[in-house]
C-alpha cells in the first residue's frame, strides 16, 4: 500500500513540466529501482522522505540536471499561481497557530465558565474568518485547487476545512458553501471518494450526522447510531439528489 501511495505521489509531482517519455522512464525505471533498494516503509522509518530522495539520495543527480530547466518552464506556464499558492500556505500557518492556541485554551482552568465560552466564541469566529479566506482563494482559482489541475500544495491547507467541520455550530453551513467545489472536482476526476468519506467522518464526530452517506453502520461505534441502528443524515431529504449528482445512485 505504501509503495502504491509513493508512486501515486510521484506521478502527481511529475505532472507538471515533463514530457510523457521522461515520466515513463522515471516511473518504469528509476522509481522501481529505488523501491527495490529501499522500501517506502524503510524510507518513512528512517525519515528519508521524497524531498531527500530528490536532493540527497538516488534521484539527486537526475534532479539537479533537470530541475532548473523544468522549473523555469513551469514558472513560465504557471506564474500567476504563485501568489495563490503563497496565500494557501500562509493560511495554513495561521490555521495551525489558531489550532495551537485552541489547545492551550482547552488546558486552562477558567474560574468563570463564561470566560471560557467567550474565548471559544473568539476561536470560532477566527475559524470562520479563515474559512472565508479559503473560499475567496478557491473563487480566485475558479476550482478546487487539487494537485491534478492546480499545483502540488506545499502545506495541507485543507485542514482549514477540517477544523470548521469539527465545529458543530458552523460545520454544515461551511460544508454547504464549499460543496460545489467538491462536486465539480469529483466529477472531473480531480479528487476521489475518500475526500467525501473523510468529511462525513468529521461531521459525524461534530454533529452526530453524516452528509454524503459514505459511512456504513458497521464502520462506526454504536454510540453514533440512532434507536433503529442507523446513522443519521443531515439534510436527508436531498441525500439521493447529492449522491445522484456524484454518480453514486
Amino acid at each position: 500500500m505504501m509503495k502504491y501511495l509513493f508512486i501515486v505521489f510521484t506521478s502527481f509531482t511529475l505532472s507538471f513540466g515533463y514530457s510523457q517519455n521522461e515520466k515513463d522512464i522515471i516511473l518504469t525505471q528509476t522509481i522501481p529501482k529505488l523501491l527495490l533498494k529501499n522500501t517506502v516503509d524503510d524510507y518513512f522509518k528512517a525519515r528519508i522522505n521524497y524531498y531527500q530522495a530528490l536532493t540527497i539520495d538516488e534521484l539527486a543527480t537526475w534532479f539537479k540536471e533537470n530541475y532548473p530547466e523544468k522549473r523555469i518552464k513551469w514558472l513560465k506556464d504557471n506564474f500567476e499561481k504563485l501568489s495563490l499558492i503563497k496565500a494557501l500556505d500562509d493560511l495554513y500557518v495561521k490555521d495551525q497557530t489558531l489550532a495551537s492556541f485552541a489547545t492551550s485554551v482547552n488546558s486552562i482552568q477558567f474560574k468563570d465558565p463564561k470566560d471560557k465560552d467567550s474565548m471559544y466564541e473568539v476561536l470560532i469566529n477566527e475559524s470562520k474568518n479563515h474559512f472565508a479566506e479559503l473560499l475567496d482563494i478557491y473563487k480566485k482559482i475558479g476550482r478546487y485547487p487539487s494537485a491534478k489541475t492546480f499545483a502540488l500544495p506545499q502545506s495541507p491547507y485543507f485542514l482549514v476545512e477540517t477544523h470548521v467541520l469539527k465545529t458543530p455550530s458552523i460545520s454544515l453551513d461551511c460544508l454547504n458553501q464549499i460543496y460545489p467545489y467538491y462536486e465539480n472536482a469529483y466529477i472531473n476526476n480531480e479528487i476521489d471518494y475518500l475526500v467525501f468519506k473523510n468529511y462525513d467522518s468529521q461531521l459525524l464526530l461534530s454533529t452526530g450526522k453524516q452528509y454524503f452517506g459514505t459511512l456504513k453502520e458497521s464502520e462506526v461505534p454504536k454510540a453514533f447510531l440512532d434507536e433503529n441502528g442507523k446513522i443519521l443524515v443531515a439534510d436527508a431529504e436531498n441525500l439521493n439528489r447529492r449522491r445522484s449528482r456524484l454518480g453514486w445512485d
